[in-house]
């Protein structure tokens, strides 16, 4: 294991330690730290991304974002499906945890992009676009299960503006990425990008930390949605990559991006609809977005940075060595989403 990873595992796990000795008690300071860390991180993303995609055929660019919102919206309807024959949650929680997993981590492709570099694997650049898309397809189909106008995502957008800092940052690179002095680029993004990615996910471990609490369902729906959901995920976004003719790069981040749960926007997105619809019961809403907040980020989160990504790669590699195994994986969720629908009759 490359010692830039091992370090990544190591503020992981000194996170959750922490926050457990801690009680979950968060300093001010350091929620203002944090915030700064994902912009900054954000930042990076989308303006070293930019800089790349100018050198990208615009036809190559817009075919991928069309295959990774084709490949979002189908993976939430299958958890959906997932859900409804094979875990015990209620019907508005599995709408609640189907858009949270259909929808994408900025934390774990931040830390997927901290891997590949540190593996010395070159980044398709049209990874920040997939990113900056895939939150939305879930979202917008968990509005439509839940009955709700998708204009609700405009209104929590412009309350959310630190959403808009990959897409601004991503303009700029496009601009100004391969015109940045090398001095400057230094500075910006140099040494002081493992100390600020080492601090972030010693913030995602301690995020992880104070939200497993939330979790009191049985453990086999726990397991099921929180880590075999994800190899899942993997396993389709690996052979989605792999018959696209994705680099392994590629591949790799459709594979994370798809075996990811978010925590930011769509949490906001559900909180919001579900205030909305038990306008008597506020709990409700809140138990339910605790419970998914709890699976993303308490068991999902933890189980991509710590194995999920050693495992993406090590499937990769066997869908490249043996190409019927990438068909397998291709059709996997398909077969499994026929199965769960003949069991409901």
């Amino acid at each position: 294991m490359e010692f830039k990873i091992l370090l990544m595992i190591v503020a992981f796990i000194t996170g959750t330690i922490f926050s457990h000795l801690s009680k979950g008690k968060k300093p001010k300071v350091r929620k203002i730290l944090e915030q700064i860390t994902v912009m900054y991180l954000l930042f990076k993303i989308g303006f070293l991304g930019g800089g790349e995609l100018v050198c990208q055929q615009w036809q190559t660019i817009c075919f991928q974002s069309i295959v990774a919102v084709v490949a979002s919206s189908l993976w939430t309807l299958f958890v959906l499906v997932l859900l409804k024959r094979w875990s015990s949650f209620e019907r508005t929680t599995q709408v609640s945890i189907a858009t949270h997993f259909g929808s994408v981590s900025v934390g774990t492709f931040i830390a997927a992009i901290a891997f590949l570099e540190a593996m010395k694997i070159a980044i398709n650049p049209g990874a920040v676009t997939w990113l900056s898309i895939m939150e939305f397809p879930a979202i917008i189909i968990g509005m439509w299960k839940l009955g709700i106008c998708p204009k609700k995502l405009l209104l929590i957008m412009k309350e959310k503006w630190t959403l808009a800092i990959l897409p601004i940052s991503l303009i700029l690179g496009l601009f100004f990425g391969k015109s940045l002095p090398e001095t400057i680029n230094y500075v910006l993004f140099g040494p002081i990008f493992i100390p600020i990615l080492l601090y972030f996910l010693f913030e995602m471990g301690c995020k992880s930390s104070d939200n497993l609490s939330n979790l009191k369902k049985d453990i086999l729906s726990v397991v099921f949605v929180g880590v075999l959901v994800p190899i899942l995920g993997g396993i389709f976004g690996s052979a989605i990559g792999y018959w696209m003719g994705y680099s392994t790069s590629g591949m790799f981040i459709m594979a994370v991006l798809m075996a990811s749960a978010s925590y930011v926007l769509a949490p906001l997105c559900i909180y919001e609809i579900l205030k909305s619809i038990y306008k008597n019961n506020q709990k409700i809403a809140k138990q339910v977005v605790s419970i998914s907040m709890a699976l993303s980020v308490g068991v999902t989160l933890p189980f991509n940075i710590l194995i999920g990504f050693e495992l993406y790669y090590f499937m990769i590699k066997m869908f490249q060595a043996l190409p019927i195994l990438a068909l397998f994986g291709l059709g996997l969720p398909f077969l499994l989403a026929i199965l769960s629908m003949k069991r409901w009759r």
